[in-house]
């Protein structure tokens, strides 16, 4: 039948969630880091992308399993690839060869990423990088026309589709 079902939860099998650093970023799912503006997220971000890619632990481990360098994409909108993420990155210790940028399809400001459109586009990248990790920074920077004060809105152009593509 069409329409809304309803779900006994004694008939669905419970998962182990899968991690990519263990009781903070799960696989498949999506984290956000969110705060205000000028505290340094984007440079935390940075730290985080070196040390998946180079295996290094994470921030709150002294010993740690071995952990597998992974590649990286990134969405970037407000700063500069060439005179700020990449020297960041740099400092961090990454490994540049494993993070990617995607970006419009011309260097000119009118055509960026903006999704829904450009899902399709991301999920390419993604498995042409073989990405176990995606940075969007900032993620609403890459709506477009969406009105990003109307929650129905971001979720339609936005969290549904990105939720299948994470998983």
């Amino acid at each position: 039948p069409e329409g809304p079902r309803v779900t006994s939860l004694a008939d669905v099998e419970p998962e182990v969630i899968e991690w990519l650093w263990p009781g903070f970023i799960p696989l498949g799912k999506i984290t956000d880091v969110i705060g205000d503006g000028d505290l340094g997220k984007s440079l935390v971000l940075c730290d985080l992308i070196a040390r998946h890619t180079v295996g290094a632990l994470m921030p709150n481990e002294t010993r740690a399993p071995e952990r597998e360098a992974i590649n990286v994409l990134m969405l970037v909108a407000e700063d500069d690839i060439a005179d700020t993420v990449v020297p960041r990155l740099i400092a961090a210790g990454a490994d540049l060869d494993r993070i990617s940028v995607l970006e419009g399809p011309s260097d000119e400001a009118s055509n960026p990423i903006v999704f829904p459109q450009d899902f399709d586009a991301l999920e390419h990248a993604i498995e042409d990088r073989e990405a176990r990790l995606v940075v969007i920074d900032p993620v609403m920077a890459f709506l477009g026309n969406t009105r990003t004060g109307i929650d129905s809105e971001v979720r339609n152009a936005l969290m549904n589709r990105l939720k299948e593509i994470a998983a």
